[in-house]
């Protein structure tokens, strides 16, 4: 269960629709944290005073390295963002939150999937092309994008 507090840091980050693939929390002498990691971005909150914290978003591909140290109790999140180094001490969960981030760097990028039904959008555009409200170039070129050619 999250620490409510770093909880509620995060909550306001994530975009709607986005679904939570791991979570762990993280405390150190400052106060605790929590990270998130949808499959798209990973969500960091360490609280920095008694009423402020340090929250990070980073998409996943925006990511350089990541790892976990130290020993099973007592481990480390490390995050890396380019140069910035991101430190999440006495983590849980340490393990599924890696895997996570492993999971969302290695999904590809879906292809744009084409209309259901392109013979019907090919006969729509054909129409405007017959009533003279687009040219031929325009056809051509919506055909082309339509057939993926």
């Amino acid at each position: 269960m999250l620490n409510k507090g770093a909880y509620n840091a995060l909550q306001g980050l994530i975009s709607e629709g986005e679904n939570i693939v791991a979570a762990g929390e993280c405390i150190d002498g400052k106060g605790s944290g929590a990270v998130i990691v949808t499959e798209s971005n990973f969500y960091g909150s360490k609280f920095t005073g008694l009423f402020s914290s340090d929250n990070v978003t980073i998409p996943l591909e925006k990511i350089t390295s990541f790892s976990l140290t130290g020993a099973a109790f007592m481990q480390a999140l490390n995050i890396t963002e380019g140069t910035l180094v991101h430190a999440y001490p006495q983590i849980t969960n340490g393990a599924a939150i890696i895997d996570a981030i492993k999971a969302g760097k290695s999904t590809p990028v879906a292809a744009a999937s084409p209309p259901s039904d392109t013979a019907a959008e090919l006969r729509k555009f054909k129409a405007l092309l017959d009533d003279g409200i687009i040219t031929q170039d325009d056809f051509d070129k919506k055909k082309a994008a339509l057939l993926g050619l």
